[in-house]
């Protein structure tokens, strides 16, 4: 049997687990930390029941109760309860933890849990047997207006981005001001076609091209030192994607020109 102990927790502390319910296409769904695909969206609740209509979306999730051993326990238990979503165990992250002192002592625990557009079409489907939270599905663009706009609780969202499960408010003017652009989340890539994660962070195009020639010019330094033609070759090609990701199509087109430019004037 499991125990607590895995989570750096003793039995007599109390705890509440979070879930951040990333949706995947369905025949896109990453295996392990290394998969190489972005959420189409996540799953957040609402009890508009209990706050009314100004009622914030947050994560699913809830505190232990005496038939939980472990914080997975309580976060499997927890989505199912709260946005009607029961997927295997095998489906959940440990991210991390925060220290509460309120209401009482307890530990937040983060947890991730993958799941399928199917899923999702379920869960939308009515087929909810939960506590009185209505469960709905945000895109990634629909997530950050509602952070933006005040909709969503903040330290969760401030806490998921600490631990690398969320990028930052880039449209923060603050953050557009200084060109901020965030690292991406740990084993994931942005397709090429969708929005570049410096772009979706309101980089201007100028500084985004700069970053790429910055990037793609180290790369080139890099590959320079593998022998294989075919590496090179791959490896060039990857870069081009990554940078594609980061910094947006027209800014890699323009670093490349670039590129070209210093070549043909050595």
């Amino acid at each position: 049997m499991e125990d607590c102990r895995g989570f750096g927790l003793t039995p007599e502390e109390n705890w509440s687990s979070l879930v951040l319910v990333r949706v995947y296409r369905t025949n896109h769904i990453p295996i392990g930390e290394k998969g190489n695909t972005v959420p189409v969206g996540y799953v957040f609740v609402a009890d508009f029941k209990k706050f009314g209509p100004n009622a914030l979306w947050k994560l699913p999730g809830g505190h232990k109760c005496d038939a939980d051993n472990t914080p997975l326990d309580t976060a499997v238990r927890e989505l199912r309860e709260e946005a009607g979503i029961e997927v295997t165990r095998s489906a959940f992250r440990h991210l991390g933890k925060y220290f509460r002192e309120q209401p009482t002592p307890h530990w937040d625990l983060y947890f991730t849990a993958t799941i399928s557009e199917k899923d999702r079409d379920w869960m939308n489907g009515g087929h909810v047997g939960n506590q009185g939270e209505v469960p709905k599905f945000f895109s990634i663009e629909d997530l950050y207006a509602l952070v933006q706009k005040g909709g969503f609780i903040r330290h969760q969202f401030d806490e998921l981005v600490e631990l690398g499960a969320l990028l930052p408010m880039g449209r923060d003017a603050e953050d557009a001001e200084n060109g901020a652009v965030p690292e991406p989340h740990r084993g994931t890539r942005i397709p090429i076609g969708e929005v570049s994660i410096a772009e979706r962070c309101s980089v201007p195009q100028k500084e985004r091209c700069a970053l790429a020639l910055e990037f793609l010019s180290g790369i080139q330094g890099l590959i320079r030192r593998v022998t294989c033609i075919d590496h090179q070759k791959k490896l060039w090609e990857g870069s081009i994607d990554a940078s594609n990701s980061m910094f947006g199509v027209d800014a890699t087109e323009a670093a490349l020109s670039l590129i070209e430019q210093q070549r043909s004037h050595r």
